[in-house]
């Protein structure tokens, strides 16, 4: 395994796992519900419905992030990690591109979430291309 793409997988692994795990455990304290409640000045102390779409969103965060992980520890699985990461990273951007031309731009930080999405999903492409012709 080149050290691209052990950077890559551990890198986006553990940071999805971690923003996973604060998914899961602390809804409130994610960054995303912070924007929204910065932008919006909503209250959502208490709200089942959205802390429900947090948590259920960071188990899968979590669990992407584990499979980034597995790619890392065991050789066989690293070009499913690359694609999951792809995919992960890549869907992610399309559905904020998507949303900026129907929804409008939003907040300095949503735009700088769409840059890291676009960076880590064309590294995760990358590295994918780089364990494909090795």
């Amino acid at each position: 395994m080149t050290i691209f793409s052990m950077v890559v997988l551990g890198l986006t692994g553990l940071m999805l796992t971690l923003v996973g795990l604060m998914r899961i455990f602390k809804p409130a304290a994610s960054y995303c519900l912070q924007t929204y409640v910065k932008v919006a000045g909503a209250d959502v102390a208490a709200d089942a419905d959205m802390y429900s779409e947090m948590r259920g969103m960071g188990v899968v965060t979590m669990l992407t992030g584990l499979v980034l992980l597995a790619g890392l520890a065991l050789p066989d699985t690293r070009i499913t990690g690359h694609t999951v990461g792809a995919v992960f990273f890549g869907g992610y951007a399309i559905g904020r591109i998507f949303s900026f031309g129907t929804d409008g731009k939003p907040n300095k930080d949503l735009v700088n979430g769409l840059g890291a999405e676009v960076l880590f999903g064309a590294l995760h492409t990358v590295a994918l291309g780089l364990t494909l012709a090795a």
